[in-house]
């Protein structure tokens, strides 16, 4: 029924294009919301209107106000618009049910706790979306399928029984692969591969904290998207939340989609509590595109070097699944954007 809820909303809109920034928030996120939509804004000079997601009564009257101030702010409760029970769509769900439901053609879906570099508007311009309609980014490689001795402990912890379970999921949706499916992922489609410690495989492969989309000419796509957040009870057991369900979804529609090839630099706020204090930086192109803060919202700090980060064993036995080290001008870059941000946060 959601599914079909969603496919009438996306029929609405099939009439004149309109883009527009769409985002997940509630009272905890808007701590980072807020400075980072009013550095797009007063920074960056990015125009996009943006609708607010939430559901039920997770984002305050009160915190509305001060988030409204960002300018051409459109607050949408997806309990509302989709019915059913609010707490539903409580959790890493929504952001697949607000792709199906936004007002907008044209997505750029962020994390509450993402900061750009730049304005997103020209991920809309680069050759990749423009031929397929669908820019992804990868995760970093936290987890390792095979690996019996993990660094960051997680929902299966290496196990190779949860990769056959995941396998026989996406066969069962996904028989075969297309040409889109990078090189490093055709293992699931390979029954003769199996993980171990001399060939472990990273578990996560898609990253959801920014996600470029065409909804008209991917709307098969997304009603698979949405299939697979209804399924959450299985698919989360074997998946890292919602990260996996877009591309699963359009692979599963045979839609073309591009995958940017860089993986992300990960660097530590606090090397003692690897999991937990962390930033996730993505670049394009060779240019800084955004960043990803852990949940616990520290104020961004100075940039780890990487004799710093070398130190730590955990790290240094994992070095290579981080990217590359950032260069001087990155790293002034990110001192613009401690400023910034600093600068916004006292404004509230």
């Amino acid at each position: 029924m959601r599914v079909f809820a969603i496919f009438m909303v996306m029929a609405l809109h099939l009439f004149g294009a309109s883009r527009g920034i769409i985002v997940a928030a509630n009272n905890t996120y808007a701590t980072t919301l807020i400075p980072s939509l009013s550095i797009l804004r007063q920074v960056y000079q990015c125009h996009l209107p943006i609708e607010v997601w939430y559901s039920g009564d997770e984002l305050s009257e009160e915190t509305q106000e001060k988030i409204k101030m960002v300018g051409d702010v459109t607050f949408c409760d997806v309990a509302k618009i989709l019915g059913g029970d609010p707490k539903e769509y409580r959790g890493y769900q929504i952001k697949g049910y607000m792709m199906g439901a936004t007002d907008f053609d044209e997505v750029v879906l962020m994390d509450a706790d993402v900061f750009f570099f730049q304005n997103p508007e020209v991920l809309f311009e680069h050759p990749g979306y423009l031929e397929t309609g669908a820019f992804l980014f990868r995760d970093v490689k936290w987890q390792m399928f095979g690996d019996p001795h993990p660094p960051f402990r997680w929902y299966h912890n290496g196990k190779v029984s949860i990769y056959k379970e995941r396998r026989e999921y996406i066969l069962r949706h996904i028989p075969t692969p297309s040409s889109y499916v990078p090189e490093e992922w055709l293992h699931y489609w390979d029954l003769d591969f199996v993980p171990s410690n001399k060939h472990p495989i990273s578990s996560e492969q898609v990253e959801t904290g920014c996600v470029i989309m065409d909804r008209v000419r991917h709307a098969k796509a997304i009603k698979n998207t949405v299939a697979f957040n209804d399924d959450r009870k299985t698919f989360f057991r074997l998946f890292l939340g919602e990260k996996e369900t877009f591309w699963l979804g359009l692979e599963m529609a045979k839609e073309p989609y591009y995958i940017n090839p860089v993986f992300p630099f990960c660097y530590f706020t606090d090397l003692n509590h690897l999991k937990k204090r962390h930033d996730l930086v993505h670049f394009v192109d060779g240019e800084l595109v955004f960043l990803q803060k852990t949940p616990e919202f520290p104020p961004i700090k100075p940039f780890l070097v990487n004799n710093q980060i070398e130190r730590h064993p955990a790290v240094l036995k994992n070095i290579e699944n981080y990217g590359t080290i950032p260069t001087n001008r990155e790293i002034e870059e990110f001192r613009d954007l401690t400023f910034y941000y600093h600068l916004f946060t006292k404004a509230l």
